[in-house]
């Protein structure tokens, strides 16, 4: 069962769920949901989600997490509120700040393989699912180059600007995505973001640890329904007639890439796609020029 805090929690402010594109945040808020059962919110309208995160409508203090993404949160508008430089829609502004949340000064910073996390936006600016694929008769090489050159770009940003602007100045969890999925870190992991959402005490803290074990353990066998959970979903089609991941990550491009993303990217464990060795590529892709 899951519900809404109560609207008179004037000290609670949630924290956000930040991450690039195609990292897991809607899989860890389910999650997050489950766990708590505490409705996760977002910055975001996405009628895709209403049945399974019906929090997807709230960005206020009765949610336990906010999802936000730093090309389009960016540190500097959600930290202060500049509406003069706001980069999104009006009804975006107003959802979050109208309902008074405007400073966020926490945040978990969720992080996954960069490749993988390419290639499941990739998919999904084309399709509108980060699994459902691309044609190949509908995307052109224009638009294959592009998403190459500026995927990159955009993650490094958010690291540069919006998480190293978190880190400074706010308060800051690091979660790996691939620490969600490993059976034998994914309780430990899911704990902690828990405990760094800080709810009223009622709702998580003041558990005994079984239950909260029970409660963990719960919430990975929910996220997992295929009613909710995107990776379940069977696809039966003609391979051939879709960008296959293989194609689009020639050796060249991972070592293009990894110019861009190793000195983030290798501390936290991440080797360029199928462990390419990069170490003296030197060539420069024709997608760049």
């Amino acid at each position: 069962k899951r519900q809404y805090l109560p609207d008179n929690l004037d000290n609670y402010m949630p924290a956000l769920l930040y991450s690039f594109p195609g990292s897991g945040n809607t899989w860890c808020r389910l999650l997050l949901d489950y766990a708590t059962g505490i409705y996760s919110g977002s910055f975001f309208h996405d009628s895709k989600l209403f049945d399974s995160l019906p929090g997807e409508v709230k960005c206020d203090r009765t949610v336990s997490i906010i999802k936000a993404h730093p090309h389009l949160q960016p540190y500097y508008n959600i930290s202060l509120f500049n509406q003069s430089n706001m980069h999104y829609s009006d009804e975006i502004v107003d959802k979050c700040h109208m309902n008074g949340l405007n400073n966020f000064t926490r945040a978990i910073l969720l992080v996954r393989n960069p490749y993988d996390a390419f290639w499941s936006e990739f998919q999904r600016r084309g399709s509108k699912s980060h699994i459902l694929g691309r044609l190949k008769a509908e995307t052109s090489i224009t638009r294959i180059n592009y998403n190459k050159r500026t995927l990159p770009i955009k993650y490094i940003q958010m690291w540069e600007r919006d998480y190293k602007a978190f880190m400074i100045h706010g308060e800051t969890l690091l979660v790996k995505y691939e620490d969600l999925r490993n059976n034998s870190v994914r309780i430990k992991e899911l704990n902690k973001m828990i405990e760094f959402l800080k709810l009223p005490s009622n709702y998580y803290s003041d558990l005994q640890k079984t239950e909260k074990i029970r409660k963990l353990q719960c919430a990975f066998k929910l996220s997992e329904k295929p009613s909710v959970h995107r990776m379940n979903i069977t696809i039966t089609r003609n391979e051939s007639l879709y960008i296959q991941k293989d194609e689009f990550f020639t050796y060249e491009t991972v070592c293009e890439m990894w110019k861009v993303l190793r000195n983030h990217s290798e501390p936290l464990g991440y080797k360029p796609y199928k462990n390419y060795n990069c170490d003296n590529y030197n060539k420069t892709a024709d997608y760049i020029e």
